[in-house]
């Protein structure tokens, strides 16, 4: 789909616009299911429960969402947790018997990257620091960025890798058909 000569999303030619990549979610599933504990100095030894171990252990972290998709027309291209995205996801941690597993923070881009594409790698970019500055555990989680070819993702990719080595620790992209 093109604006005004402007490629708006869904480049890869291999695939129907709105397919996913198969075995994706799967993937994401996988990749959240790395153990995931409390940082201790960020818990009360009072409220441990010393003989259930599992009880510093959270449960699988949900998908971030990167997009360029433009803020400014979120009221027509918001990701909800009725959307397509989210379902798949959802069902995929169903079919591990996790119920609530699925979509977590969503970070737009703006009108500027769809209108200079040569920016959408760098919004990408400032998103995830966004999204590491509101971890809500209290604690540094580790990320895997998976992603594409086709708007910028490896940019962002190898940003991320570059500026927080001890945080991302892998870069995974899909290499689209165009």
């Amino acid at each position: 789909v093109q604006v005004a000569g402007v490629s708006l999303g869904g480049i890869d030619v291999q695939y129907e616009r709105g397919d996913f990549y198969p075995g994706v979610f799967q993937f994401m599933w996988e990749m959240s299911l790395h153990p995931v504990t409390i940082n201790q100095r960020h818990y009360d030894d009072n409220f441990y429960d010393k003989a259930s171990a599992f009880s510093l252990q959270l449960s699988p972290p949900k998908v971030a969402v990167l997009t360029a998709r433009a803020e400014e027309f979120k009221a027509a291209l918001e990701i909800k947790e009725g959307s397509k995205l989210a379902k798949a996801l959802r069902r995929t941690g169903e079919m591990s018997e996790v119920k609530d597993w699925g979509i977590g923070p969503v970070l737009y881009g703006s009108v500027s990257e769809w209108i200079i594409q040569d920016r959408k790698g760098l919004r990408k970019f400032n998103n995830f620091e966004r999204l590491i500055e509101q971890d809500p555990t209290g604690q540094i989680l580790q990320y895997v960025y998976v992603g594409d070819t086709g708007e910028l993702d490896q940019e962002a990719g190898e940003t991320m890798l570059r500026e927080y080595p001890e945080v991302v620790k892998a870069v995974f992209l899909h290499v689209v058909s165009m």
